[in-house]
């Protein structure tokens, strides 16, 4: 059995014109400004060229779950704030002298209305007019969180109420 190589160390000429073509491609990789990783036409690259399409695939629907929950979990805190805000409106509504129970739940329906928020229900707990001067009177708003998302049908928060409440002191006399 013969070797391309001598079993002294010393090359063969077969193994010398190998040695030099390799060399060769070599220089001709390096000058032209490519990687010098795969001299030869067969490179260990294209065994993995279809494993990025497959990782993307694996991956995709993960990213894109996460995405939506962030933007549903957004809306829903969004909303929250909103309502918020609109309770804390008919509190202070609710706090002055000559408000009635109707006015209160109108200025909070207008505040969700400017926010286009539609609300299912506003509770004033007790009856501004029937209320000392000191007393809490407190607010609450609902709404379900299936007429404000932004999707069709939410998908993490289906039959979720959003909900806030604020509690003033009655103004005195």
């Amino acid at each position: 059995m013969t070797s391309e190589f001598s079993h002294h160390g010393a090359l063969t000429d077969q193994a010398k014109r190998r040695l030099g073509l390799v060399l060769r491609s070599l220089s001709r990789l390096a000058k032209r400004g490519q990687k010098l990783e795969c001299p030869n036409s067969v490179c260990r690259n294209n065994n993995r060229r279809g494993a990025a399409v497959v990782e993307f695939a694996v991956v995709a629907p993960l990213l894109l779950l996460l995405v939506l929950g962030t933007i549903e979990y957004g809306r829903f805190v969004m909303v929250q704030q909103i309502l918020t805000n609109a309770v804390r409106e008919g509190a202070r509504q609710a706090s002055l002298d000559s408000a009635t129970q109707a006015e209160v739940i109108q200025v909070v329906a207008n505040y969700c209305t400017d926010a286009g928020i539609p609300v299912d229900d506003t509770t004033v707990n007790p009856d501004p007019t029937a209320v000392a001067p000191g007393a809490p009177i407190t607010v609450t708003v609902q709404t379900a969180f299936d007429q404000v998302s932004w999707f069709p049908t939410p998908i993490y928060l289906v039959g979720a109420t959003v909900s806030a409440t604020s509690t003033m002191r009655r103004a005195t006399r």
